[in-house]
């Protein structure tokens, strides 16, 4: 997540500007605004919203393009897996403290 207090943020209309071109061209915008809403291969792009303003930073980018490469690769673990790993371990520390 990002932290809004010790971290740098950046409006989505500067995102292409630290991108590199695609076939000569920025990113649109309107991709920024998809890849935080929608996402792209099942990642989304972090965001936070102050004063009904979306922001992003860097570091979430370079997260983002990472968590990409790794679903197209085959390197991404499973999130569900994941998930039910955690679930798992709550319920036995659950059950050990008698709740």
């Amino acid at each position: 997540m990002i932290d809004v207090a010790s971290e740098t943020l950046i409006l989505p209309t500067e995102v292409p500007k630290v991108l590199p071109r695609q076939k000569g061209k920025k990113i649109n915008l309107s991709t920024i605004y998809r890849w935080m809403q929608l996402g792209l291969c099942g990642v989304k792009l972090e965001y936070v919203c102050i004063g009904g303003t979306r922001f992003t930073r860097k570091q979430a980018l370079n997260r983002f393009f990472s968590r990409i490469t790794a679903v197209k690769t085959g390197d991404a673990i499973d999130r569900r897996v994941e998930k039910n790993v955690r679930q798992k371990q709550a319920d036995s520390e659950l059950d050990a403290a008698g709740i």
